[in-house]
């Protein structure tokens, strides 16, 4: 009776991970195309929201987000930023930003999965708190697209939004921008990303010949 309920749990399981597989290769076969993105950039979908959730991070990535939401003119509403507890200037970059066009978004904050200097041993607890934190923001928020250019605290983040999307949850779109100083070859997160991301968006020629599965649409920033 053992064996048979243990056969039966393991049917079950593997049911459920090629379920998941199979799911997985659609959401796949369903990313953004060239002309869905320059949909989204040109907001002709004026007609309804766009609940966003744009992750802001230190390292020029904040100055970089701002110039790309400013671009959007107020169009990805209702907007969510979500940045590091520690990082005040990124907090400070945005209520400034919000002050200039008259905004009100809301700013989430979530731990850093790693402090600069922080021991490998202690970050692995602080990594758990930011996932555990980021799966309720997302959980929360259901955002319609996620809005990331690279800093750390966006892979977190994606990770839920990509899993909602998974079990059939949310049809949120997750889209990462390559910095600009990107000519020759991605980043780290963006590399991390590439399995979660409906497009990795590319503002160099080069980059795109040497990563064809990228979107190239020029320099956005």
């Amino acid at each position: 009776v053992k064996m048979a309920a243990l056969l039966f749990v393991a049917c079950i399981l593997l049911l459920g991970i090629l379920a998941l597989a199979v799911r997985i290769v659609r959401l796949q076969k369903q990313r953004m195309t060239i002309a869905e993105l320059e949909s989204l950039v040109t907001a002709t979908e004026t007609n309804r929201s766009i609940k966003t959730i744009s992750v802001l991070g230190s390292g020029g990535h904040t100055s970089e987000m701002i110039q790309l939401l400013r671009a959007f003119d107020n169009q990805l509403q209702p907007l969510h930023y979500v940045v590091a507890q520690t990082d005040d200037m990124s907090t400070l970059k945005a209520e400034q930003f919000d002050k200039t066009c008259q905004s009100s978004n809301r700013l989430h904050t979530i731990p850093r999965a790693r402090e600069v200097g922080q021991s490998y041993s202690s970050s692995i607890v602080t990594t758990l708190h930011a996932i555990v934190k980021a799966m309720r923001l997302v959980v929360a928020l259901s955002p319609d697209l996620v809005l990331v250019n690279g800093p750390g605290s966006c892979i977190p983040v994606c990770f839920w939004a990509c899993f909602l999307k998974i079990v059939g949850a949310s049809k949120c779109r997750i889209v990462y921008v390559e910095s600009i100083c990107r000519v020759t070859s991605l980043s780290l997160s963006a590399k991390l990303l590439k399995p979660f991301a409906d497009v990795i968006v590319v503002q160099w020629q080069e980059l795109k010949d040497l990563h064809p599965d990228t979107c190239f649409v020029g320099r956005l920033t």
